[in-house]
């Protein structure tokens, strides 16, 4: 007894079953994992990290961001961007400034006793007023303002005060 089965016609899908190979992944599939997980932690820490200004003071000029202060005498300093004054008595450095930022005046007080790892500062902003407080770093100050926000004042390490309300937004 014979059986005839209905094939149909030969280009039918359905006439001859194929099997399917199944997906693998590449033999290095942990490296490339390895290596996008290490990827996605860099971007998390780059996200995270604060931004950052450099901030330089020699004899001659006080730079801060792009901006450049000629020094004009008595620690004054006076540029395009603004004018910064010190002042040291006592073994306590005060430093003021007026400037413009986004728009607005600034002017902005920072007080920081020789030897100590912390500089205060407060600024107004406009209407808006605002303080600060420095923690010296290897680096230069690492500014927290009272709203929470922070960011890296890169001096190279010397305990220049910073009396500009920088990225305060």
């Amino acid at each position: 007894m014979s059986q005839n089965v209905p094939l149909g016609p030969l280009d039918s899908p359905h006439a001859v079953r194929r099997r399917r190979r199944r997906l693998r992944a590449p033999e290095g599939h942990l490296t490339l994992v390895g290596i996008g997980l290490v990827l996605a932690g860099i971007g998390v820490w780059v996200s995270a990290t604060p931004p950052s200004v450099t901030v330089r003071r020699t004899s001659g000029t006080y730079r801060i961001g792009g901006a450049t202060l000629a020094a004009r005498g008595d620690g004054t300093y006076v540029g395009a961007g603004g004018v910064i004054v010190f002042d040291e008595k006592g073994g306590v450095v005060r430093a003021a400034a007026s400037s413009t930022l986004n728009g607005k005046p600034m002017v902005g007080l920072c007080t920081w006793a020789r030897g100590s790892r912390e500089e205060r500062c407060r600024f107004r902003l406009g209407d808006r007023r605002l303080t600060a407080i420095d923690a010296l770093t290897a680096s230069g100050w690492d500014r927290h303002y009272e709203g929470g926000s922070e960011v890296l004042l890169n001096t190279g390490g010397a305990a220049t005060p910073v009396p500009f309300a920088v990225d305060a937004s």
